[in-house]
């Protein structure tokens, strides 16, 4: 089995219209990953609908709470009825990004197939052009269940943008986008974004670095004038103790 997946920059630093989340959404990203880590080195893989859904949502009773604003808390966005992952396997098909054997004029009959029922699908990797960013296998069965699809996308996106150059000499490095670019690029408000970003510190997989907003002087009626940075995140996945990645210290 293969340690890590590959994913193409271009899906995890393109914010315009059309981008491939705006096509296949959060939830259709963390299934295309997930086909990904099943299908391991080979071309074509048999899967059933629920085998899909044991690496997402296994242990769904436990799955934690996730606080959006101070008025409201919900349970984090898991996939987990067949529906949807039939519905999302229908869309990756038709985006071109997996093949499903069989006559393409009979691809609606997925919503037929029982959840224990075999598919033979091939998962279609792009040329990538502008690079891939890896993530390890074992992260995805080990917490995307835990953290759901929007965490998973956002934990990805983050794992590309970091760059242990960034900061100096004395600094392990980091990735500052804003929380409206992470918006802008899977299509969610910032609150969630906001949310999901502080689940992926509760569970340990990024560090959050609050930034000191810079002071810039006064306006025409001495109202103090700053400018607010982005937060700096830690995501420096590695091998730690047999897993390929940390899991920070709270």
């Amino acid at each position: 089995m293969k340690n890590f997946i590959r994913v193409d920059n271009e899906w995890l630093i393109n914010a315009s219209e059309g981008n491939i989340f705006e096509k296949i959404g959060t939830e259709g990203f963390t299934i295309y990953c997930t086909l990904l880590q099943i299908k391991c080195n080979r071309d074509k893989f048999q899967v059933t609908i629920k085998e899909i859904q044991n690496i997402l949502s296994r242990n769904y009773e436990k799955r934690p709470k996730i606080t959006y604003s101070k008025k409201k808390t919900n349970y984090i966005n898991v996939i987990k009825d067949a529906r949807t992952i039939k519905k999302y396997l229908k869309l990756l098909y038709e985006q071109k990004l997996i093949e499903i054997e069989g006559d393409i004029e009979k691809i609606d009959e997925i919503d037929e197939i029982r959840i224990t029922d075999y598919m033979i699908i091939n998962v279609i990797e792009l040329e990538y052009k502008k690079g891939f960013t890896s993530i390890a296998c074992d992260l995805i069965l080990d917490k995307i269940h835990k953290i759901g699809h929007i965490g998973f996308s956002l934990l990805y996106i983050l794992t590309n943008l970091f760059n242990k150059n960034f900061g100096g000499e004395n600094c392990e490095g980091f990735a500052n986008p804003s929380e409206q670019y992470l918006s802008n690029i899977i299509k969610r408000d910032i609150n969630t974004v906001r949310a999901y970003l502080y689940l992926l510190k509760e569970k340990r997989l990024i560090r959050i670095l609050p930034q000191s907003p810079i002071y810039l002087g006064t306006d025409k009626n001495d109202n103090e004038i700053y400018q607010y940075t982005p937060n700096h995140y830690i995501v420096n996945n590695k091998i730690s103790e047999n897993k390929y990645y940390i899991e920070y210290k709270k």
